[in-house]
């Protein structure tokens, strides 16, 4: 079995997500997402950037180029901008943004 194989199984159940949940998700067929699984196909440019999106990790990890799932993704033109907004704030407005992310759960 391949890393991908084991990689996109092992992140649909530490997610708790079926077969039939992912393949809704993709709009694949479930037949497809069982097939992924157990290395009997390969996904499509437009599925893999998908599966990447749905379990927040990169292309890189999903395809067993790296063993960090944690590493990111590639930020979003969205996520990018709101860090380069960041990154012009003066420290205290940093500090009260923190203060307020990390209180917002």
């Amino acid at each position: 079995m391949s890393e991908f194989s084991k990689n996109i199984r092992s992140l649909r159940e530490k997610n708790d997500l079926t077969q039939k949940q992912v393949a809704a998700y993709l709009n694949v067929s479930e037949r497809q997402i069982h097939n992924l699984e157990n290395d009997s196909s390969k996904p499509s440019f437009d599925t893999l950037n998908a599966m990447a999106d749905l379990f927040n990790v990169s292309i890189d990890y999903l395809c067993g180029r790296h063993s960090n799932e944690n590493e990111m993704a590639p930020l979003t033109k969205e996520e990018a901008e709101l860090l380069r907004n960041y990154r012009r704030l003066h420290k205290k407005a940093k500090e009260s943004l923190s203060y307020i992310i990390g209180n917002y759960n």
